[in-house]
């Protein structure tokens, strides 16, 4: 029976580190951040008052991300002397216990920042939403977010009932919902295949990407939208050699089954192999490279 990567912590995280390895996809996601987040910082700040600037990460991994956030927003209030002393607060929840423990070793070890301080715990974001929903009205209200940000998380929730929830429940007035997306790509095309036919795909997509269905929903519920995109290459290479440990581990994290080949009839795995090749391309090194294509997106209501 097919066992998602995503019930074991351990193997996702090391199939997610071949993922990062082949595509420098961290260092672009910093790239795009870097890029747009400090403007939307700076629009939020002549509505904010208070001395804390709340940041709410939802699915926040190892707290790399997190702290690299908050890097860049501290660059931010620096530049506006009103905010220079506000300080960051970081709440993060992520079901993955290997990762919740790695964002908490490192908060053990860094209590000489006096400006930003962090939260985390593992738990899903039903689980969070569950726990907020049933403190009072008053708790909640003193615990608005300015920033509520998905970095590759909102695959896993669903999206529509995520977004109203943080949009009209725990988003300060004026802040803004943040999510970090894959477009419609290679990694995106392969998820589909696993559900229907290779042909089909081609055709006509359940949605162009993750971006554009964020896109819609939040067009449904009058809300605003920002997004960037931005393209950049995967080294599939090694998926097409069988006997490549980091090309298993990289085909596992494309269609999110562990052991995908060893485990999966053998007519599926050619289609899937065959989809991968055709949407990829040999570079004059002989490298077989695929696109990735992800997206930065602001939602926000005024």
């Amino acid at each position: 029976m097919a066992s998602s990567i995503l019930d074991d912590g351990e193997y996702y995280k090391k199939s997610f580190g071949v993922f990062l390895k082949k595509t420098n996809k961290g260092e672009k996601d910093k790239e795009i951040i870097k890029l747009y987040l400090p403007n939307v910082v700076s629009k939020i700040l002549p509505h904010h008052d208070e001395s804390q600037f709340n940041v709410l990460s939802i699915g926040c991994g190892d707290g790399e991300m997190d702290r690299y956030i908050v890097g860049v927003i501290k660059e931010e209030l620096q530049r506006h002397e009103k905010h220079k002393n506000t300080k960051i607060f970081t709440r993060a929840i992520d079901p993955n216990d290997h990762y919740v423990s790695q964002y908490k070793a490192y908060i053990d070890r860094s209590r000489n920042d006096d400006q930003s301080f962090f939260s985390v715990s593992q738990k899903t974001f039903e689980e969070y939403k569950k726990e907020q929903m049933s403190k009072t009205k008053q708790a909640n209200e003193e615990e608005k977010f300015r920033i509520v940000h998905f970095i590759h998380s909102i695959y896993y929730v669903d999206p529509e009932e995520a977004l109203a929830y943080c949009l009209e429940k725990v988003l300060h007035e004026n802040g803004q919902v943040v999510c970090v997306v894959e477009g419609c790509d290679l990694v995106s095309n392969a998820l589909v295949e696993m559900a229907i036919p290779v042909r089909q795909v081609r055709k006509h997509s359940p949605y162009e990407s993750y971006a554009e269905q964020l896109k819609q929903i939040a067009e449904k519920r009058g809300w605003k939208v920002d997004l960037h995109m931005q393209i950049y290459s995967m080294d599939i290479t090694e998926v097409f050699d069988e006997k490549s440990e980091e090309g298993n581990l990289l085909l596992d994290f494309m269609t999110k089954v562990k052991n995908f080949r060893a485990i999966t009839e053998k007519n599926k795995v050619e289609e899937i192999l065959k989809l991968i090749k055709e949407l990829s391309k040999v570079t004059e090194n002989g490298k077989r490279l695929g696109k990735r294509n992800d997206g930065i997106m602001f939602i926000y209501k005024n």
